[in-house]
């Protein structure tokens, strides 16, 4: 009796200590976790040249990068991929025919996309079968890093001419009627000249009540500088919920050199 309570003491260590080996994996795992797993046992007719790639760099205001898996049908019957479930909304996954044949090999194209991401890639791609319905078959992974742009002025992606901004909008939001309200906008001088600027409305001077610029009042190239806009809610038109004032001095096309000024919350009498 002592005897057999000891092998079972063991079993349940080995099981215990395997348990929290598993744990330990689960949780220093790179990749990202899903409600996606692979299968774990039964037949594998599809088999990829390679489950996991790495991937040169990129630079992380790169267009979309596509990267070529070739899977191999290995079996003497017909498998067809009932659906892929991608581990990001960066990452999208074209197979351009589902169903594999006998003794086929097809692509399978994964594209990721860098926009808004940063440092490490580690992105998966579960794909199912009709083999296995319901629960994935394999997987196929890509791992990288992503780089800085080496576009010094990458982060401000809204352009006024030569002025880079992270946005091209302001607004303002009253709470009183006869007020006065001033927004700022944060940008970039991206050109090689000193930029003074001013603005216009309509293709006139501005109205007393809509005062524009900069600080520094001169901004040098590469340099940061605010632009602040007053508003005075009482001598706005009631009609003048949205408009554009044209940055004058930064070398663009009329149609380029706009930012939109959004009223909200308007009071009157």
């Amino acid at each position: 009796m002592k005897a057999f309570s000891g092998i079972l003491i063991l079993i349940l260590t080995i099981y215990s200590a395997h348990a929290n080996a598993q744990n330990t994996i689960s949780k220093n795992s790179p990749f990202p976790q899903t409600d996606q797993v692979e299968r774990t046992s039964g037949e594998s007719c599809l088999i990829p040249n390679e489950y996991e790639l790495s991937i040169p760099d990129i630079a992380e205001d790169a267009s979309p990068q596509s990267y070529t898996f070739l899977v191999k049908n290995i079996c003497d019957k017909e498998v067809r991929v009932t659906e892929v479930v991608n581990s990001c909304s960066c990452l999208t996954t074209q197979i351009p025919d589902s169903i594999f044949g006998p003794g086929e090999e097809k692509e399978i194209i994964l594209t990721f996309n860098p926009y808004k991401k940063k440092g490490d890639i580690f992105q998966e791609a579960f794909i199912y079968t009709d083999m296995y319905p319901d629960e994935s078959d394999f997987s196929l992974r890509i791992i990288g890093k992503i780089k800085p742009s080496e576009d010094p002025y990458y982060h401000y992606s809204r352009k006024v001419g030569v002025l880079r901004f992270r946005r091209k909008f302001m607004t303002f939001k009253f709470t009183e009627e006869s007020q006065w309200i001033t927004e700022r906008l944060v940008c970039v001088n991206s050109s090689d000249r000193e930029i003074s600027i001013k603005g216009t409305l309509n293709g006139e001077e501005l109205p007393p009540y809509i005062e524009i610029k900069s600080e520094p009042k001169v901004i040098q190239p590469g340099q940061e500088a605010d632009i602040i806009v007053s508003i005075n809610n009482e001598k706005l038109p009631e009609r003048d919920d949205e408009f554009i004032i044209a940055i004058e001095g930064v070398d663009a096309q009329p149609g380029d050199k706009g930012l939109l000024m959004k009223i909200e919350n308007r009071i009157k009498k």
